[in-house]
């Protein structure tokens, strides 16, 4: 898939080379912030990015002086909130939680992408990433990778497995799974994570790669089996769960990163403000050790 490689490698040189610039735009004439910010998260309550999010908005919103107010705006793998942001008023009062899927797995998927990841967005910091569960409902006769490729295979209709929509890292990881080891596997795409979660829980669905903050109080209730991890290293969150590299699939490897953004019109006073507010939270241990508790490498 050249077209989603590149645009993954853009993504990254974006980040990197764009998080010591400056913003075009003029000062404005006012304090800022001003008012509460709004966050846009383009996906649902309780997803990873949302929970992230939230632990962002605070640390962001004490350092600043302001409330952030988060807007969760779900749909087409993060598109249509990433979408609401770039198209939001240009007066630095509108930020965007944003992941590898709406900047650079969305460009490979989507032609007609509404909005352009690189000219319409700049970076505030990137939180971190996480890696993605392989998760199965409790009352599944599958404890391990291999035994969940043995029962799919054993099936005529193979295994069904969910997702928070095309395009998200937890479709990729279900692809590259079955590329990788042959097996039936159909995806079933949601609109957010939360209705995968619920359909997955009451055996509608067989699998799901999700995020470790939105699966572990679910695994900690028992309603759900982990049973790999898709990242080289075992999850903070839950290492006593195996890695997919050792567990049967020659090595599958799936992980999700997050940043905040803001869009390249805003001002560069919000922008100057708003870059040091994270440089200064980020600085705070209360910060980093929050995104360990829910599964998430931070990344100063």
């Amino acid at each position: 898939m050249p077209r989603l490689s590149k645009s993954l490698f853009g993504f990254i040189a974006f980040l990197t080379l764009m998080s010591v610039a400056g913003s075009p735009g003029t000062a404005v004439g006012q304090r800022y912030p001003a008012k509460p910010i709004r966050m846009i998260v383009p996906f649902g309550p309780g997803t990873t990015t949302d929970i992230i999010s939230r632990l962002v908005g605070s640390s962001l919103g004490n350092e600043l002086g302001q409330a952030l107010i988060i807007e969760n705006r779900p749909g087409a793998g993060g598109s249509m909130g990433t979408n609401a942001a770039a198209k939001a008023a240009a007066d630095g009062y509108t930020l965007v939680m944003g992941t590898v899927g709406t900047h650079a797995i969305n460009v490979g998927l989507y032609p007609q992408l509404p909005y352009d990841p690189l000219k319409e967005f700049a970076p505030i910091g990137v939180v971190g990433y996480t890696p993605t569960l392989l998760v199965v409902p409790k009352a599944l006769p599958a404890r391990t990778v291999a035994q969940l490729i043995e029962l799919a295979r054993s099936r005529p209709d193979g295994l069904y497995y969910a997702s928070a929509g095309n395009g998200t890292s937890g479709h990729l990881a279900g692809e590259l799974l079955k590329t990788r080891t042959g097996a039936n596997l159909t995806h079933v795409p949601y609109t957010e994570g939360g209705m995968a979660l619920t359909d997955l829980i009451a055996g509608r669905v067989e699998f799901m790669f999700y995020h470790p903050a939105a699966v572990m109080p679910h695994i900690q209730k028992d309603t759900l089996r982990a049973i790999g991890v898709s990242s080289a290293r075992r999850s903070v969150a839950a290492p006593e769960v195996p890695r997919l590299i050792r567990a049967g699939d020659r090595g599958l490897r799936s992980c999700c990163l997050v940043c905040s953004l803001r869009a390249r019109r805003d001002p560069r006073q919000s922008s100057r403000a708003c870059a040091t507010a994270w440089i200064a939270s980020s600085a705070i241990p209360i910060l980093p050790a929050s995104c360990r508790g829910k599964g998430s490498r931070f990344c100063r």
